[in-house]
């Protein structure tokens, strides 16, 4: 052998032995800082209830006696529920017993004219939120409305030019971007902690259409009638998925491939929307290049979930799934440390604290769009994110109608 050869040789063993003393030391110190963290919990920054000044008192109207039953808005100090609407008799009857509101309307219209309403809380049939929040705004009053925001591209754009006209607060009310994990979501990416993101997905998987047929019919039909769940497409209602995504990067869904999944069962073979689809996965690209899978599937065995992943190289986040709680990774664990959210809930006003639904959003939208409209400020998902979240599902389910050609979502300006 040649003192070339040797010096090689050596200079190799020498590299080899460092780099497998290296490789020690570094999973020695990540075996400590994981045992470290099995028993620790990631906190949220510290957060204190900083109350609205009590001669501050919004007056809202809650429209819509089933899903509005969920959100007890006179519970929060600063809010008073002062009408209620429905278009059916025992909605009525129960909206009237629960806010304790003598105040009771059929057909909401003729309440924006009522001088005791500030604000509308919108629970109606999804496809009419858009056209019934612009006519709210355009009635002087403030609208929330819960998913869907908008089913067509036009009605996005309407809704982001009737905020500009009236200067009313709009808020979208998607529980996906509620969470406290997708609050917490969102502070951590303005702090940097994510370092890049580089990947994104979100799931929306509920087994409705496992169930049996009598108690599927009881959410689809009413009195009979077919309601605005009968077909709808997962695409229009992928806002629990995409929102918690956008809300927390503000980086705009570009492009998107979808491909749905055809059922032969009585809603995907006759609806008004021409959705043949009960499962539909979404792959997007977003305005800054990252990719990101969306399933949006209500017939499956798996478990059902409402949240979103963000995988960034510093650490990522996962929304609670399968029994586990929402937690943050870093790149020396090999799983996730609990995320500890109690400072998020300890911001609302204490009579909410304790207040479910889902994942508990719906005590921070009621917060949440209570203080934007007393202390005049945007709330934290507002028109244009509202539109941003809406137009990517809406151009998704073309996409899926189009056997997965690649289409590009429009851009409706900037979100805060």
């Amino acid at each position: 052998m040649t003192d070339a050869a040797n010096d090689i040789g050596e200079s190799a063993f020498s590299r080899r032995t460092f780099l497998l003393a290296g490789t020690a030391l570094t999973m020695a110190a990540a075996a400590a800082q994981r045992s470290a963290a099995a028993t620790s919990r990631v906190a949220v920054a510290a957060s204190t209830y900083v109350p609205i000044p009590a001669g501050k008192k919004l007056r809202i109207a809650v429209v819509g006696g089933n899903f509005g039953l969920a959100w007890p808005w006179n519970l929060h100090p600063n809010c008073e529920v002062t009408a209620v609407a429905d278009l059916f008799a025992d909605r009525r009857q129960r909206l009237k017993q629960q806010f304790r509101c003598d105040n009771v309307y059929g057909e909401f219209h003729p309440l924006l004219k009522d001088p005791k309403v500030d604000a509308v809380a919108l629970y109606t049939y999804g496809p009419d939120h858009a056209a019934q929040c612009i006519d709210i705004m355009k009635a002087g009053k403030h609208a929330v409305t819960v998913i869907p925001a908008a089913v067509s591209l036009e009605d996005c754009q309407r809704l982001i030019d009737t905020v500009r006209s009236t200067d009313k607060t709009y808020m979208y009310a998607e529980t996906g971007c509620h969470h406290p994990a997708a609050i917490a979501s969102r502070k951590f990416y303005e702090q940097g902690k994510y370092g890049d993101v580089y990947y994104t997905a979100g799931e929306y998987t509920h087994s409705v259409y496992t169930a049996p047929i009598e108690e599927l019919m009881k959410s689809l039909l009413h009195e009979g009638q077919k309601t605005w769940r009968w077909g709808f497409p997962q695409g229009w209602y992928s806002g629990h998925a995409i929102g918690p995504i956008i809300h927390a990067t503000r980086d705009r869904f570009a492009e998107v491939s979808a491909t749905g999944v055809e059922y032969t069962y009585a809603p995907f073979k006759d609806n008004p929307y021409g959705n043949p689809y009960v499962n539909t996965t979404l792959t997007f690209r977003s305005a800054a290049g990252r990719p990101s899978t969306i399933k949006v599937h209500w017939m499956t065995g798996a478990p059902g979930r409402e949240g979103a992943d963000i995988y960034g190289t510093k650490m990522s986040l996962y929304e609670a799934r399968e029994g586990l709680p929402a937690g943050v990774n870093f790149p020396e664990q090999d799983k996730p440390v609990p995320l500890d959210l109690t400072p998020l809930i300890e911001a609302l006003p204490p009579e909410l604290r304790k207040v479910p639904g889902h994942g508990g959003a719906h005590p921070q939208i009621i917060h949440e769009f209570v203080s934007a409209c007393l202390l005049e400020r945007k709330p934290s998902v507002d028109v244009h994110q509202a539109a941003a979240i809406s137009s990517a599902g809406i151009v998704g389910f073309q996409s899926a109608l189009r056997h997965g050609e690649t289409l590009k979502i429009p851009d409706f300006g900037p979100m805060i």
